[in-house]
């Protein structure tokens, strides 16, 4: 499988949050929380919950909770894969 990128990252929030939902994910912020970049609580649990689905990747409460940035989500899809 390849691994899960920015891109990946930016398909799934516009499939599940569309694209006018928040800040573009780039190389440049994938640092900042989500929160900063314009997603809130809800559309965290809902990008979540697309992951899984599309993914077929466990997320528990708690983990959602600590994936606070775009990198800590690739970072842990691939660390799963």
């Amino acid at each position: 499988m390849t691994a899960f990128s920015v891109t990946e990252l930016n398909t799934t929030i516009a499939k599940c949050l569309g694209n006018d939902s928040g800040g573009q994910v780039t190389d440049d912020n994938l640092d900042i929380e989500f929160s900063e970049l314009g997603y809130d609580s809800l559309a965290v649990y809902e990008l979540m919950t697309r992951l899984q689905d599309d993914i077929g990747l466990p997320i528990s409460d708690e983990e959602i909770d600590e994936l606070t940035t775009p990198r800590l989500v690739i970072e842990f899809v691939n660390d799963r894969q």
